[in-house]
């Protein structure tokens, strides 16, 4: 056995973040990971995994409950997109310091822009308590191998 890993997904409902979320735990347990989902209280995500062995589901009633549940873990990973990226100049590149605030035409981008906000709360405020420099954060990149996992 592997692991453990803990997922986190608060969403209230069913839609194409919770299948990714699903996949993956499906896909992890297949390899023989030990898991944990931590998720909103209520939400069906949690109801979908009656079958897979080695994952502990908690019920949680928001991100700051979240993170206390997640106690100490060895690194936080938050998986974002460039859609939480301001605007930015159409012929020159920008890198990951260009300011966060989304588009502010754009639902989607405002919303990953607040949760990226969301996220430096909870780790500035030390309520999951992560060991020194151990923040990780991904960017979109070309795919690489892991482990030699395909």
């Amino acid at each position: 056995m592997r692991g453990p890993i803990t997922h986190l997904n608060l969403s209230k409902s069913y839609r194409g973040g919770e299948r990714q979320t699903e996949l993956l735990i499906r896909g992890l347990a297949e390899r023989g990971y030990v898991q944990r989902l931590i998720a909103r209280t209520g939400a069906p995500l949690a109801e979908r995994f009656p079958d897979v062995p080695d994952l502990e589901t908690e019920a949680v009633s928001g991100l700051f409950a979240a993170a206390r549940a997640c106690g100490r873990v060895p690194a936080l990973v938050h998986g974002s997109s460039v859609g939480v990226y301001s605007p930015g100049p159409k012929q020159e590149r920008v890198d990951e310091s260009w300011p966060r605030n989304g588009v502010r035409t754009s639902f989607y981008a405002r919303h990953k822009a607040e949760a990226d906000t969301q996220i430096l709360r909870v780790t500035n405020l030390e309520i999951v308590d992560l060991p020194a420099n151990r923040d990780v954060e991904l960017a979109p990149r070309p795919p690489v191998k892991v482990n030699g996992d395909s």
